[in-house]
């Protein structure tokens, strides 16, 4: 696992992650950006729906602190996502029931870039394990400038299911990642695990958006 924190963070002063405000992690006006609340909605896989829980709604400055934590590795910024998709799970757990948690896989170029899984640890950073079991079949684009359609097509069959793990086939899973958009990703996913034999009961991320058309 990656050394959580970074040299610049203790060199240079605390600055709020929204704002760039000195004094702290997150001042009180850009809090009302990234507070934990549930917002429900839904996936589909082979023609079916599953719920996907969420905790925070996208915005300028949820944007900016997913961005900290995924590409910068901000310890405080870890933080908060992890603490995100763990008000998720609660929720999804006393509604919907328990499952593994299986997190999307980054791209290997990504992971190498980031010097770790990212996903993987912030489940582990709330004390969680998660169950690794997606892989990446094929190259796929960034996913940021495609819209609803080419999003779907670019994901489309893109998820493979680590051979060593099917023997673990019939058991409950949920799904994990730090943002939902058009849900293509969690799709998916959710394709991938059902087709190999594993009960997806849905999933959960850090972040909704409004998704793109």
């Amino acid at each position: 696992m990656r050394s959580h924190g970074s040299l610049s963070e203790l060199i240079f002063p605390v600055r709020c992650l929204g704002c760039r405000r000195l004094g702290i992690d997150i001042c009180a006006t850009c809090r009302i950006g990234w507070n934990n609340h549930i917002y429900r909605t839904f996936g589909v896989s082979q023609n079916r729906k599953f719920p996907i829980y969420s905790s925070v709604i996208y915005s300028p400055i949820a944007s900016k602190i997913l961005l900290a934590s995924k590409e910068d590795g901000v310890l405080a910024a870890d933080a908060l996502v992890a603490a995100s998709i763990e008000n998720a799970q609660i929720y999804f757990q006393n509604e919907i029931g328990t499952g593994h948690l299986v997190p999307i896989p980054s791209r290997k170029k990504a992971s190498r870039r980031r010097g770790r899984m990212y996903i993987n640890e912030l489940i582990e950073y709330s004390g969680m394990t998660p169950l690794d079991l997606l892989s990446h079949r094929r190259a796929v684009r960034d996913q940021s400038t495609l819209h609803a359609d080419q999003r779907a097509k670019n994901l489309s069959g893109a998820f493979g299911i680590d051979p060593t793990k099917l023997l673990l086939h019939d058991v409950p899973v949920i799904i994990v990642d730090d943002l939902v958009t058009t849900g293509s990703t969690l799709n998916e996913a959710a394709r991938a695990l059902n087709a190999a034999g594993f009960r997806v009961l849905g999933a959960i991320t850090a972040c909704l958006a409004k998704p793109v058309r």
